[in-house]
């Protein structure tokens, strides 16, 4: 990893924590959050995925006005750490640990390789 990638990967960590405690707060059945990214080709990879721990959850938040806000929280978390996305919309995706256990075991390094 270049030390370029490494300054990003920092920025993504800071921005995604952020996100991540105020999601946490609002106790709505979301667990964590990760990302994906080819350096080569950043900030137009980057995959920003939530995880919730049920479907259920997942699709309650989905239908809340908490998930409209959701693309101005982490644009505002990325912005405080210099990364600009054109289109948010594009980068986020939602999934949850059930859909993860019964269709990959768990296995999450699996699970992602779909995004």
């Amino acid at each position: 990893m270049r030390k370029s990638d490494k300054k990003i990967e920092k920025q993504l960590r800071d921005a995604l924590n952020q996100v991540c405690d105020q999601l946490l707060e609002e106790n709505i059945g979301f667990q964590w959050v990760t990302h994906l990214v080819d350096y080569d080709r950043f900030p137009a990879s980057l995959k920003i995925i939530c995880i919730f721990e049920t479907e259920a959850a997942m699709s309650q938040y989905q239908a809340s006005q908490g998930f409209a806000a959701l693309p101005n929280l982490v644009n505002r978390a990325l912005e405080n750490h210099q990364i600009v996305l054109k289109n948010l919309k594009k980068h986020l995706f939602f999934d949850n640990e059930e859909a993860c256990a019964r269709t990959h075991e768990g296995n999450w390094a699996a699970r992602l390789k779909r995004f």
